[in-house]
């Protein structure tokens, strides 16, 4: 799939006095033509073959600013307001040593922007590749109650499920794990009911426990890692998919924070900027959800809190769900 700009798109960077920093070319932006590619699909302008046409991205101009983008596929057109970048901008501080100072132990402030630049116009149209899936969306098609779920629930466009006893496998992991981060590949299906909305339903989950590396703050996947899930998917034969991600944060004292009468006020239960990077790289399908387990303010460790985020708008987002 390509996707067509007569601009450039460059996330820039000044520091306090205005001095130019750091930049960067954003050559793609695969949550947003996922994210206008599905909807298509979804509302039925779109075959769901996998041979979806060129998308166009365009700039909004305000008040000769830009404000945003514009991505057109198929007749639909949606627009992304300046915040899609956020969570590029925070990768970029935490981990371009160029935004660092030589001794490390001083404050520096930073802000950024978008800027578009105009592409030389050239015989043929300049063109760039995006990263966006090039295989249909695994989408099942049938109804909620086939889950036993009531068919009343069929009315929201988009809806998280979780079986109870996943719900409660992820809750009992997190429980014992509170020295070092985990991971688990949820898998379910992506049901799409008759009036076209479309509901994430996880069943069960495969554990990342093949090249991966943890810690008591981070974790990080590998090729080899989704390798050994996608072929674990297939041994088990379930017709099921990878939904997408889940995950613990153990609390900052470890295993003495049971110790702790009555339980303290910390909570560590959110999506960090680590977390976006990897959801972003692994799981950048518009239909993907990542859960993260840990501590809940005023609960003990042991007695795990559970959020949801997924895609919305091009962004991940915290999410409501539901447990059947």
């Amino acid at each position: 799939m390509m996707a067509a700009s007569d601009y450039g798109f460059f996330l820039v960077f000044h520091d306090a006095s205005g001095a130019l920093v750091y930049e960067e070319e954003i050559k793609d932006l695969p949550s947003l033509w996922q994210d206008v590619v599905f909807s298509a699909v979804c509302r039925g302008k779109l075959p769901n073959d996998g041979q979806w046409r060129d998308t166009t991205v365009e700039p909004i101009i305000a008040d000769g600013r830009l404000s945003g983008v514009t991505v057109s596929v198929a007749g639909l057109r949606k627009s992304y307001g300046l915040s899609i970048f956020a969570d590029r901008a925070w990768e970029v501080l935490l981990s371009r040593s160029v935004l660092q100072n030589e001794k490390g132990d001083e404050e520096r402030r930073f802000s950024w922007e978008i800027k578009i630049r105009a592409r030389k116009q050239e015989p043929q149209r300049r063109r760039f590749t995006t990263s966006v899936i090039h295989t249909p969306f695994p989408l099942t098609h049938g109804s909620l109650s086939d889950f036993g779920i009531p068919d009343c629930e069929q009315q929201k466009p988009f809806s998280v499920w979780i079986s109870s006893s996943l719900f409660d496998e992820l809750r009992e992991e997190s429980a014992t794990c509170l020295d070092h981060e985990r991971a688990d590949f949820l898998t379910g299906h992506i049901v799409q009911v008759p009036n076209g909305n479309v509901a994430v339903v996880l069943l069960d989950r495969i554990a990342a426990n093949v090249d991966t590396k943890s810690s008591a703050v981070h974790i990080s996947f590998s090729p080899l890692t989704f390798q050994a899930v996608r072929q674990e998917l297939e041994r088990r034969s379930t017709n099921q998919v990878i939904t997408g991600w889940s995950h613990n944060h153990p609390p900052p004292c470890g295993r003495e924070c049971l110790m702790t009468i009555p339980a303290c006020k910390t909570e560590n239960v959110f999506m960090s900027v680590a977390d976006r990077t990897v959801h972003r790289s692994g799981f950048a399908a518009p239909y993907m959800v990542a859960f993260i387990t840990g501590k809940g303010a005023h609960r003990r460790a042991d007695d795990s809190l559970i959020r949801a985020y997924r895609w919305r708008g091009g962004r991940i987002r915290e999410t409501r769900f539901s447990i059947f």
